[in-house]
Formats: structure tokens, C-alpha cells, sequence
């Protein structure tokens, strides 16, 4: 058994984790807020049905609270299905799949020798931005352009493939099937301090999936603590409610809007086309909107906001562009205009790369490919025959992605 003073200290520590207060924990386990502070105090002992119903409620196994330590699979899933919060099968079953697929693609690098993809990422931690909302905004906006001086894209482009930018920037990102119409739009999982990996829901029309991977990456990038979330983009933009977990969402939307739709990029497009004046957007119609929506692959919406947010227009503006638009019909617009948008950001990932030349090595079963590939094993080898992809065993007798 744990000492009391190390028990009350990861206690308090998952608490404060999970952006609860004592007051929360005291209704909730029915006992006084008195209390709560007496057991992260050290000073009262914990019962053990109560230790129960904290690990459910904070989201951490009985493991981690009794010796610090927990599996990456544990630690990830208790983040993402705490006891307060409605958790859907099938959010459950794609929860599963980053952190088992990032495993499988370290796996991969090591056995093609290649050079870790995560030891690629650094980190711009800021705690006093997920207490203060005007902080987080200007933290994710100053790392965003931090991140596009690193990356060597500069601020005056728009970024034609962000899933592979990503990719190529540290990340493993992976396609997940949540549902066209839910609120999760990604899953952010960080196997262990050195490897994250995010599931982006490639349901949900296409512009929202770029906007999700880079949302993904900030949390890579910013929340070095945070074992996983199961992100809803929207709720950042439009809670009045500002939590940790909110904070958090803000900030890494912050981060994917300046990283997306810098302001010299927007006020250079603009310009080009005479649409500014006194640094106001002026005579901008629907038809503008879908255009500048295409040039810089984000969603008409988010385009929106960032003009606002660069007071390029005023809200009353942005809400009657919006309307307009919602009448029409982006897609038709886009359609007449003879834009042609794709279902999927990026059909064919880095990790679909590194899984074929696996499987040709004969590192990976079928099985496991199939998988990744979310087929069946016949529509797999029916898809290898297509693309011309055979299987050459080598001597190695470990296989990647099965049990050790």
C-alpha cells in the first residue's frame, strides 16, 4: 500500500486533472467538502469504495492511484471515460485504435529502420493559459506561428496538404468512424511521453477534418500532461462555461485557425483581389466566400471567425454572410462554381505507407492490415491483388501488431 502523503498527493493531483473542484467530489461520493481536503491533506485515510468511485470519477485506474503507474491502454481510456461523462460503444471501440495503432507504427520504424517519427515534436507548455481564456487564445495564436517558422512554411501561404504537413511534422494521425452527425470530431492519445497520436473522424465533411487534425496537433503540441481527449471543436468556439477541458479546446482551436488562415496570408489574398479597404473587407459575397473557403481549405464558418477575429468585419457582418450562405447552400455554390471537394482530407495516410511496406516484408499479417485499412480480409486481398502489392517473408520471426 501507498503511503497516505503519496496517495493524497495523486488524489489532489487527479482532481485538478479532471477540472473538478472539492466541492464536485464532495457530492458526488455524498460525503462534506470538509472532507475531500482532510484526505489530500493526508490527514484523513481514504475507504476503499470510496477510492473506487474517485478512479471512475477522475478517470484514472485504482492502479495509478495505489502506484503511480498504469498502462498506456488504462491511463487513455480513463481519461476519456470518466464516470460523469455518457460514453457510446462505439466511442469506446475507436477510442482503441490510435493507441493501438501508434504502437504498431513504432513498431514499423523500428523494424524499416526509420528514424522515430515523435522524437520530431517539441513542446510549448503554458499552464497559466488553461486557467485564463484571453491567455489561451493568445498562446495557441503565438504557437501556431511558431510552429509555421519551424516547419519553414512561413505565414503568407495557405497549406495545400495539412494531413501530410502533420504527418511529416512529427504525428501520427489515423481515420476514425464516429459518426457523420456526432460531437466527437478527433481522439487525442499520448501513448507515453514520447509518442501522441491522434484519430481524426473522417465522417464529418472534409474541411472539419483538416480543421480537426491541426486542432490534434496543438494538443501534441501544447497539453504535454494530457494522456487523451476526446475533442468537439464546436464546444471551444461556443461554451460560456470555461473549464480546464474548455480552455484546452479554445486554445487548440486558437492554434488551428492562426495556423490555417494566417493574418498576412488573409490580408495577401485579399488584397490581391481588392477587397480591403481601410482595412475593412468590403462588397464580399457568397460566391468570395466559397472561393477564399477553397484557397485556404478550411470551412466557410471558421473563414468567418478569422475575419472577425482580425477585424476585417463585424459580427453582425459575419452573421449575415453566414445566413446568406446557409440559404444557398455552400456545397451547391461550390458545385456551380465548379469546385470538386474530396470526402476524405487524405485517403491514404503515412501509416497506410508504412503498413503495405510492413506487410510486403512480411512484418505484417493481413489481419492487421485489414484493420488499419478498416476492410476485411477479403476485401484487403482483393485490394493487394489491385494495387500489385505481394508478401515476401524475411527471416525475422517477430510479426508487428500481434501479441508478444
Amino acid at each position: 500500500m501507498p503511503s497516505r502523503p503519496a496517495l493524497a498527493e495523486r488524489l489532489r493531483l487527479a482532481r485538478e486533472q479532471a477540472g473538478l473542484t472539492q466541492e464536485q467530489v464532495a457530492d458526488h461520493l455524498s460525503i462534506r467538502r470538509p472532507a475531500i481536503a482532510e484526505i489530500e491533506a493526508g490527514k484523513r485515510a481514504v475507504k476503499s469504495d470510496e477510492l473506487v468511485r474517485l478512479a471512475e470519477l477522475y478517470g484514472r485506474s485504482i492502479k495509478w492511484m495505489l502506484q503511480g503507474t498504469e498502462a498506456a491502454e488504462e491511463r487513455i481510456a480513463g481519461a476519456l471515460f470518466r464516470a460523469d461523462q455518457p460514453t457510446s460503444p462505439l466511442l469506446k471501440r475507436e477510442a482503441a485504435k490510435p493507441a493501438r495503432r501508434c504502437r504498431l507504427m513504432s513498431d514499423l520504424e523500428r523494424e524499416l529502420g526509420l528514424e522515430s517519427h515523435h522524437r520530431n515534436l517539441p513542446q510549448y507548455p503554458n499552464e497559466l493559459a488553461l486557467h485564463d481564456f484571453s491567455l489561451a487564445s493568445l498562446h495557441g495564436a503565438e504557437v501556431a506561428q511558431q510552429e509555421r517558422a519551424r516547419l519553414r512554411i512561413g505565414v503568407a501561404t495557405p497549406i495545400r496538404d495539412v494531413w501530410g504537413l502533420i504527418e511529416d511534422a512529427g504525428l501520427h494521425v489515423f481515420p476514425l468512424h464516429l459518426g457523420r452527425n456526432g460531437e466527437i470530431d478527433g481522439i487525442f492519445t499520448r501513448v507515453d511521453e514520447a509518442r501522441a497520436c491522434v484519430g481524426v473522424n473522417v465522417e464529418k465533411w472534409v474541411f472539419r477534418q483538416v480543421f480537426t487534425v491541426v486542432h490534434e496537433y496543438g494538443h501534441a503540441l501544447m497539453d504535454g500532461d494530457t494522456a487523451a481527449e476526446a475533442c468537439a471543436t464546436s464546444r471551444g468556439w461556443t461554451t460560456q462555461t470555461r473549464t480546464l477541458y474548455n480552455n484546452r479546446e479554445f486554445r487548440a482551436n486558437q492554434f488551428a485557425a492562426a495556423f490555417l488562415v494566417p493574418r498576412e496570408a488573409l490580408l495577401r489574398y485579399l488584397n490581391a483581389r481588392g477587397k480591403v479597404r481601410k482595412g475593412r473587407i468590403t462588397d464580399f459575397s457568397p460566391t468570395d466566400v466559397v472561393r477564399a473557403q477553397d484557397h485556404f481549405g478550411v470551412s466557410a464558418e471558421m473563414l468567418l471567425w478569422r475575419f472577425q477575429e482580425e477585424g476585417l468585419i463585424a459580427a453582425t457582418t459575419r452573421k449575415e454572410l453566414g445566413a446568406k450562405l446557409a440559404d444557398i447552400g455552400v456545397i451547391a455554390l461550390a458545385r456551380a462554381l465548379g469546385y470538386d471537394w474530396r470526402d476524405r482530407a487524405q485517403p491514404f495516410t503515412r501509416a497506410h505507407e508504412l503498413a503495405l511496406e510492413g506487410y510486403t516484408q512480411g512484418l505484417v499479417t493481413i489481419g492487421v492490415l485489414a484493420e488499419l485499412f478498416d476492410h476485411s480480409k477479403e476485401e484487403m486481398y482483393e485490394l493487394l491483388r489491385d494495387w500489385g502489392i505481394s508478401q515476401e517473408f524475411t527471416n525475422r520471426d517477430q510479426l508487428v501488431g500481434t501479441a508478444r
